[in-house]
């Protein structure tokens, strides 16, 4: 398996840490490995590992809940949007990878097994979220 990923700056990083616990996510459950996954792929072809400089910005866009209720899997997302990750995603496609879930949905996990939240009620982050950089790394699944 094939992980790579959009990491923030640290400014940014503090920012959603404090939004997070600012709408009410336990800081205990809190994800503090904040990125944003570009393509998680069955195929290893040949990329170095490790990390390199990206630059750009990402907007949020939504706040919504993804994996099933129970699950260790569950997250509370910020839903993004940009250009950037777009175009590494298209970039790596073309490379011939293949994401592992059929829909790219660009996005940043805030906490996994989130105690459950009126996300309705909550605004968004009031600021926009900077790239600073992309990982490679070979994964496991869990």
């Amino acid at each position: 398996m094939t992980f790579i990923c959009a990491n923030l700056d640290q400014k940014t990083q503090k920012a959603l840490k404090e939004y997070a616990i600012g709408i009410g996510i336990n800081e205990s459950k809190f994800n503090s490995d904040l990125h944003a996954t570009i393509v998680y792929s069955e195929e290893e072809l040949g990329l170095t590992h490790g990390t390199n400089p990206l630059s750009g910005t990402m907007k949020p866009v939504g706040l919504k809940y993804l994996g099933a209720l129970g699950s260790k899997w569950r997250a509370i997302v910020v839903e993004v949007q940009s250009d950037v990750l777009q175009e590494r995603y298209n970039y790596y496609l073309s490379k011939g990878y293949k994401p592992r879930f059929p829909n790219y949905l660009q996005h940043i996990s805030l906490a996994y097994e989130p105690d459950e939240l009126d996300l309705s009620t909550i605004k968004l982050p009031d600021f926009d979220l900077t790239i600073c950089s992309e990982t490679i790394k070979k994964s496991v699944i869990n």
